[in-house]
């Protein structure tokens, strides 16, 4: 199952990719899916698996996730 984070702006949600892919994790800058609201149009797609750890690295390396998004949960 995938997990899908959103951001405010562009410049985060390509933070975002560079900082999964860089750590080892999957990640790709997708289109915001049809009934999910974010600003930038842009949202990134990870395992679910993943988001416990990613979310804390976004945390630390400061990188602002609006929110994220379990399809089909």
């Amino acid at each position: 199952m995938d997990c899908i984070a959103t951001f405010e702006d562009a410049q985060m949600a390509v933070l975002f990719d560079k900082m999964c892919r860089n750590m080892g994790f999957f990640c790709r800058i997708v289109p915001v899916p049809k009934g999910i609201i974010a600003s930038c149009g842009l949202a990134c797609r990870i395992k679910a698996e993943d988001a416990p750890m990613i979310r804390g690295l976004a945390m630390e390396h400061s990188i602002e996730v609006l929110d994220y998004h379990f399809p089909g949960q």
